[in-house]
C-alpha cells in the first residue's frame, strides 16, 4: 500500500511477522517501510517524521550517484564489468569468430570493422554462458559431484 510521508514523499508499507519498524530506502529512491502487525498508523507515521531527515539525505546519496554510463562501443581497450570485476576489451581482425579470455581481459576475434557490433551480442552471450557454467560448476563441487563434471560434455572449460 502506497502513502506519503508527511505528504511529501511516497512510501510502500508492508506488515509482516517481526517486532520493530525497519525504513529501506532502495537506489532508485523508492522507499519501503516494513511494520510489525501489531503497529498502528499512528506509531508508523511518528517513526517516519523522526526519520524524514535521514530518507531525504538516502536518496540525494542515491541520486548523486545515478550517472549515465556511456554506451559500449566494443573496440579495443574498452573496459567491461563482468561478473563485478573490470576487464579489458582488445578487438583483433582474423578469420575466425570467436570470444577468447586470458587472465584480465576479453579478446574479440573477428573478420572486418563492421562485423565488431555482431561481435558484442556474441561477447554478452559468452559472458552469460561463463557464468551459467562457474554456478554449475560451483553447485557441483558444494555437493561434491565431481564426477558430473568430468563426464559432463556439456561445458567449455577453456580459458576459465
Amino acid at each position: 500500500m502506497a502513502k506519503k510521508i508527511n505528504g511529501g514523499t511516497k512510501y510502500t508499507l508492508i506488515y509482516s511477522d517481526r517486532k520493530t519498524l525497519g525504513i529501506t530506502v532502495n537506489p532508485d529512491g523508492r522507499v519501503v517501510v516494513k511494520a510489525p502487525a501489531s503497529a498502528t498508523a499512528e506509531q508508523i507515521e511518528r517513526k517516519l517524521a523522526k526519520r524524514a531527515l535521514w530518507i531525504k539525505k538516502q536518496q540525494v546519496f542515491f541520486q548523486s550517484l545515478n550517472t549515465q554510463m556511456p554506451r559500449k562501443r566494443y573496440i579495443s581497450g574498452e573496459s567491461h564489468l563482468y561478473l563485478g570485476r573490470q576487464y579489458r576489451l582488445f578487438v583483433k581482425e582474423g578469420k575466425p569468430y570467436a570470444v577468447y579470455f586470458k587472465g584480465r581481459s576479453f579478446e574479440i576475434v573477428c573478420r572486418e570493422e563492421s562485423l565488431k557490433t555482431q561481435m558484442s551480442r556474441r561477447t554478452s552471450a559468452e559472458m552469460r554462458e561463463r557464468t551459467e557454467v562457474r554456478d554449475r560448476v560451483s553447485s557441483e563441487v558444494q555437493r561434491g559431484n565431481l564426477k558430473n563434471l568430468e563426464t559432463s560434455n556439456n561445458y567449455k572449460l577453456k580459458g576459465l
